[in-house]
């Protein structure tokens, strides 16, 4: 669990990266798809966008396989989407969060291949839509490159699950206005999910907040951090004539998710996302205080909050939800469909 939870914490720090005005950029830099286009959001979504998963006809390619960046061969390869969707599913969620979580988090991630595809998004390091480095684009493993990590047997167990669940959601995606969506994922929440106005600075339907379990229970929910008023001033940037923090004027203001939306210091603000970023923390969920000792941060969850929280859908489906249930939770408007295979 430590290692998958490492994993995406490099991961969302990377997707927090860089501004967020770019045309179907990422969370952070265009190395995650994008937040789609304006005349989607505008579309009404169907009235069954909430009933049994329909079947979508398209005979292009992008549905069959993918050229991805080999980053352990050095070379460009052309793999199975499905084949794809495998090893970023077994490189991101545990077998032991449910069946149900697996099976949303295989549609997750082919809905995000499916739309780099769609709108040709290419990551920054190779010039491929997608490449195996987690650091870069989306965390991805073999079963043969996992041995050396847990015991055969763990392997195994792991693998079936999630062969598994990508084989029962073949070809499943989620649609908003007949396009797939930008289905932006993270590890954990607090309480609510994130707007994509605080983080992406655009209004989308499919990734607006809403509730998620009770997720404190998990062993890195609560990050703390410690910055001495030198080191806080070189990572972000912040000129002051203080150099004892204890004196700084600091406030803060959270949104409806109870993140920081904006943190002024010394007159000067940051939102929750630049520093976030700046400071490497682990969400924007953060309370912020100075003292003797510095400047003292205590986060909640882990990554920018929007869509699905993989910690959540693990407690949904522990719960007894379907996949189907627990993706027209985190994405609201939005349709199951199957791509013609």
């Amino acid at each position: 669990m430590k290692k998958y939870l490492q994993m995406l914490l490099i991961f969302v720090l990377i997707t927090t990266a860089a501004p967020m005005a770019v045309t179907y950029a990422l969370s952070g830099k265009p190395i995650f798809p994008g937040e789609g286009t304006s005349e989607n959001m505008k579309e009404t979504p169907s009235d069954n966008s909430k009933s049994e998963i329909s079947d979508k006809a398209d005979g292009n390619d992008l549905f069959q396989s993918i050229e991805i960046y080999d980053c352990l061969a050095d070379r460009l390869v052309r793999i199975g989407v499905e084949e794809y969707v495998a090893g970023v599913v077994y490189a991101s969620m545990p077998a032991s969060f449910g069946t149900e979580a697996l099976k949303a988090q295989a549609i997750v991630i082919r809905t995000l291949v499916y739309y780099r595809s769609r709108h040709q998004i290419c990551c920054d390091k190779h010039g491929t839509v997608l490449c195996t480095d987690g650091s870069c684009c989306l965390p991805y493993e073999t079963y043969e490159s996992s041995l050396g990590d847990v015991s055969q047997d763990a392997a195994d167990t792991s693998y079936e699950a999630v062969m598994a669940a990508v084989a029962e959601t073949a070809g499943l995606y989620l649609s908003y206005g007949e396009e797939p969506i930008n289905a932006l994922f993270h590890a954990s929440s607090s309480g609510r999910t994130e707007n994509s106005n605080a983080v992406l600075g655009e209004a989308i339907l499919y990734l607006s907040s809403v509730t998620t379990p009770d997720e404190s229970d998990l062993s890195v929910f609560t990050h703390d951090y410690l910055f001495t008023a030198k080191e806080f001033c070189r990572l972000t940037g912040l000129e002051t004539n203080e150099a004892d923090s204890r004196s700084w004027s600091i406030r803060s203001v959270t949104n409806e998710s109870g993140r920081c939306e904006t943190v002024l210091i010394e007159g000067i603000a940051f939102s929750g996302t630049r520093l976030m970023r700046l400071l490497g923390l682990a969400s924007t969920h953060f309370d912020i205080t100075v003292s003797e000792a510095g400047v003292e941060i205590t986060s909640q969850g882990i990554g920018h909050g929007l869509g699905m929280s993989q910690y959540g859908a693990c407690l949904m489906a522990k719960d007894g939800s379907r996949y189907e249930d627990i993706l027209y939770h985190y994405y609201q408007n939005t349709v199951i469909v199957r791509a013609d295979q």
